[in-house]
């Protein structure tokens, strides 16, 4: 029976600092806030669009196609995390690429850029902070979901 291969960490990751406990676990839960407030005013700005109908039924499937493309992609690609073995409830092989970051990037919305747009890019440094992404794992979710953003809306 073959087994995954676990995918090493690129030579960009090596900027990736290690950090203290305290900062990893703050870091990991204003990493939630920042996201959520994201999607937050994602889903203010579609309530109040022309069409709120379409745009609620947009944004589910933006949001749905990330999280599930991101699953499908974690579990074939099987790249440790940084905080592995020890990284809470959180699967230690489910690195690649950072879920929480690509959908605060496919939440930027074309209303709100100025507060969406920092809430992202933050929710991305905080996912290294927090000892759970590299930094390519964080650009590639960024990249996924601006792209997701772009073109399902």
């Amino acid at each position: 029976m073959a087994t995954a291969v676990t995918a090493q960490p690129l030579p960009i990751d090596r900027l990736t600092p290690a950090w203290s406990a305290e900062h990893q676990r703050a870091a990991s839960i204003l990493s939630n806030v920042t996201l959520w407030s994201t999607v937050a005013i994602d889903t203010w700005d579609s309530f109040h669009a022309d069409d709120p109908k379409k745009a609620l039924l947009e944004q589910g499937v933006r949001d749905g196609a990330v999280m599930g493309l991101g699953l499908v992609v974690k579990v074939l690609v099987h790249r440790r995390r940084p905080c592995a073995p020890a990284c809470g409830v959180d699967n230690p092989d489910y690195s690649f690429w950072s879920g929480h970051t690509a959908l605060a990037f496919a939440s930027v919305g074309r209303r709100r850029i100025a507060i969406t747009v920092p809430l992202a890019i933050g929710t991305g440094g905080l996912r290294i902070v927090s000892g759970k992404h590299y930094l390519s794992d964080v650009l590639a979710g960024a990249a996924v979901g601006a792209l997701a953003g772009r073109f399902i809306r």
